[in-house]
């Protein structure tokens, strides 16, 4: 009979752009090794609103090509007008198309762990994409801007 077993861990990454993605396979992958684990599911969740995760391949040229796409969809977006969000958070912040971008792009992945490796595609890398960045944000002296985490769960069944 199958036993279950549970790992979970949050990690921190400091963002340097406005829109950033940052790969963050082998960070999940290090999670993976501590857990002992071999097979079962992994989730990497982005613990932010204005943050997602996603798959997609680690090439700079592709990496350059989705920060212009980004930033043009915020672009359209924001040309809608004004968003009440904008002018209701409390820190004056308008981030209503960051907040809608990950949304849209979603907070987690779920991966296939087998021999205790991600099963990731050839070309496929995870990564966390800010839309809100940068994190934290030290020129204006705030300490309520904590750094970007994300979150790694692993759930298996131990025979």
């Amino acid at each position: 009979m199958a036993r279950s077993g549970f790992f979970f861990c949050t990690r921190e990454l400091h963002t340097i752009k406005k829109i950033d993605l940052l790969d963050i396979t082998a960070e999940v992958q290090n999670a993976v090794t501590a857990s002992r684990m071999h097979h079962g599911r992994v989730f990497v969740d982005a613990l932010h609103t204005t943050a997602a995760i996603c798959l997609q391949e680690h090439e700079e040229g592709l990496i350059h090509d989705m920060r212009q796409a980004f930033r043009l969809l915020k672009t359209s977006v924001s040309s809608v007008g004004a968003f009440l969000h904008d002018k209701s958070h409390a820190h004056g912040s308008a981030n209503a198309v960051a907040h809608l971008m990950a949304m849209v792009y979603g907070s987690t992945v779920s991966l296939s762990l087998v021999d205790g490796k991600l099963m990731l595609g050839r070309y496929q890398k995870i990564f966390f994409v800010e839309f809100d960045g940068p994190r934290p944000r030290p020129s204006d002296g705030r300490e309520d801007f904590p750094p970007r985490q994300f979150a790694v769960t692993i759930i298996t069944a131990l025979q």
